[in-house]
């Protein structure tokens, strides 16, 4: 059987834009602990504010883009995993960090932004996303799962995210129940 892949156009242009869009993010959330920071030092009745993280942002600058992508049904080293453990939708650090635990070296826990509903002329949708890649292909459980079980046709999408350790992903999925590594909570 034949590997079904789909790519998602992607420009050179869209990764910078992506890029600035991060960065403009990151120069706000530092303004915004500036200013609380200033609220907190002449009004200390009001106690210690909110600060925002911008650790996951930053290491987002650094990512990686993937356009392409495959179903789990077409990569023999994941079929088997998600045959014994299926996919739960909206869990994605869990399906992806306990299929690379399982499954090993073989595959790659990346974390980072999905962008979805790419339409020309339209602002992407960003969400905060686990994904798992294998041989420089994409494979995303939890959108698959999704898909099937709300009756949801999956379109084009764009992956941006960092490559995390088999090391750090079998720690994490041990030691915290496989919660997300980047900070990126003002997604949602």
């Amino acid at each position: 059987m034949a590997k079904k892949t789909t790519t998602t156009k992607a420009t050179e242009a869209d990764a910078i834009d992506f890029r600035k869009r991060i960065q403009k993010t990151i120069d706000s959330l530092k303004a915004l602990n500036k200013s609380q920071a200033e609220v907190a030092k002449k009004h200390p009745e009001f106690g210690k504010l909110a600060t925002y993280s911008i650790d996951g942002l930053t290491k987002l600058l650094n990512g990686k883009e993937f356009v392409n992508f495959g179903l789990i049904a077409d990569c023999p080293r994941l079929v088997k995993h998600f045959a014994k453990h299926r996919a739960k939708a909206k869990e994605c650090f869990c399906n992806c960090q306990g299929a690379v635990a399982l499954v090993g070296r073989d595959a790659t826990y990346y974390e980072g932004v999905v962008a979805t509903d790419l339409t020309q002329g339209k602002v992407d949708t960003l969400a905060h996303h686990g994904w798992i890649v294998v041989d420089g292909m994409v494979y995303d459980p939890t959108l698959e799962r999704a898909a099937k079980q709300f009756g949801i046709k999956l379109g084009p999408r764009r992956y941006f995210g960092v490559a995390l350790s088999f090391k750090m992903v079998t720690a994490n999925v041990v030691e915290n129940n496989a919660r997300p590594f980047l900070d990126l909570s003002f997604l949602t």
